[in-house]
């Protein structure tokens, strides 16, 4: 219970004071973190993310199914499995 009390600052000599400064800090962590450049990080990610795709789809081990190609999920479904039985690369038996 004294940990749930100290969370919950009321411990302390004046419980809405500490709620007030904690509000307080955690406001200026978050202004703080606002100030940082969040949006470079987000669109160095996609880029990183951007040069993955394009790095596989270039590779010719990888093959690629698309479910808008397909008009029905058991069409793709059959497609993909049929791929995999079919792979030189994966030590897959039917059976």
């Amino acid at each position: 219970w004294q940990t749930i009390f100290d969370v919950c600052r009321v411990t302390g000599g004046n419980p809405v004071q500490e709620w007030k400064e904690h509000i307080a800090k955690t406001t200026a962590y978050r202004d703080k973190l606002n100030q940082l450049n969040l949006e470079s990080i987000r669109m160095q990610s996609r880029r990183y993310a951007k040069r993955q795709l394009t790095w596989f789809r270039r590779d010719p081990r990888y093959r690629w199914f698309f479910p808008d190609d397909y008009f029905d999920a058991a069409v793709l479904t059959k497609k993909i499995v049929d791929y995999i039985e079919k792979s030189p690369l994966l030590c897959y038996t039917k059976g």
